[in-house]
């Protein structure tokens, strides 16, 4: 009879927190740091098999004074069975599996719900994430063969120094008064987030006016000043064809002036000789 307790208890308390860590790992109570300012990547290992539900109560949030917005900052999640592995990752505003994707905001107390279902011969396995105080679905994929049994790796990258932290990974419902109690405190995280996002975007879009309004002063100087040696060479090409255009006048007047006076005289020429010739006849 106790053993069935014991069985019953050891499928509903999971290994936590892990025994097989990242040195680099901070690890207080229940509450495992996996990333934060100065640790950029780590990882655990449970070796305890989950078979049906695993709950996952995380927290990623960025400290007061380090609040960094470009890079990126994910926390994996991967189960590992013997014929593979399939790995989940949350990231600040979707969680991605498998070319799927989950649209929503991470950045604060999540909790998080994998369920595994066995069919014919293939296993379902479906991600969801707690809403308005319930769990609703939020992706599923297909594993083309029957799993009994999965462990899991969790692990953390940050490029921004967020804080990474797990609460918790059960086999059981977490969702009790005491999880709805931190989430809380995440909305005006998820508020100041927003709002510092949304101040970093204006200071992105008003630099960017700024530098297109002097591009614009620029291209503007370029072209006026294009326009200007453009003008002065065309003046300066008009000069020198008019010039060329005067000397060939000139020199063609001066050829008929010329081979008018010659004609004139060799018909004056011309005459006179006839009329001498008339005379000695």
């Amino acid at each position: 009879m106790w053993w069935l307790f014991v069985v019953f208890l050891g499928g509903c308390l999971a290994e936590w927190p892990p025994s097989s860590c990242d040195p680099q790992v901070d690890i207080r109570g229940n509450m495992v740091t996996l990333t934060g300012v100065s640790n950029k990547e780590n990882q655990c290992t449970i070796r305890e098999q989950f078979f049906d539900n695993i709950f996952i109560n995380l927290e990623r949030k960025y400290s007061d004074n380090n609040l960094k917005i470009t890079g990126d900052s994910i926390l994996g999640l991967t189960m590992i069975h013997p014929g593979g592995q399939h790995t989940i990752l949350v990231h600040d505003n979707r969680i991605e599996m498998a070319e799927r994707k989950c649209r929503g905001m991470f950045m604060s107390n999540t909790l998080l719900k994998i369920q595994i279902r066995r069919a014919a011969n293939k296993t379902t396995v479906y991600v969801m994430k707690m809403t308005n105080n319930q769990f609703s679905q939020c992706l599923n994929f297909d594993i083309n063969e029957l799993i009994n049994g999965i462990t899991l790796k969790i692990h953390a990258t940050t490029d921004t120094g967020m804080i990474q932290i797990i609460h918790g990974i059960s086999s059981h419902d977490v969702s009790s008064k005491k999880y709805r109690q931190i989430s809380k405190k995440p909305i005006k995280e998820e508020i100041r987030w927003l709002k510092t996002q949304l101040t970093d975007t204006q200071d992105t879009l008003r630099t960017t006016i700024e530098r297109l309004e002097q591009n614009h002063l620029l291209v503007r100087d370029n072209h006026n000043e294009m326009k200007k040696v453009l003008d002065s060479s065309l003046r300066h090409t008009d000069s020198r064809i008019a010039l060329k255009v005067r000397h060939h006048s000139y020199g063609l007047i001066s050829v008929i002036v010329i081979s008018s006076i010659l004609m004139c005289v060799f018909i004056k020429y011309n005459g006179y000789t006839r009329k001498r010739i008339e005379h000695i006849l």
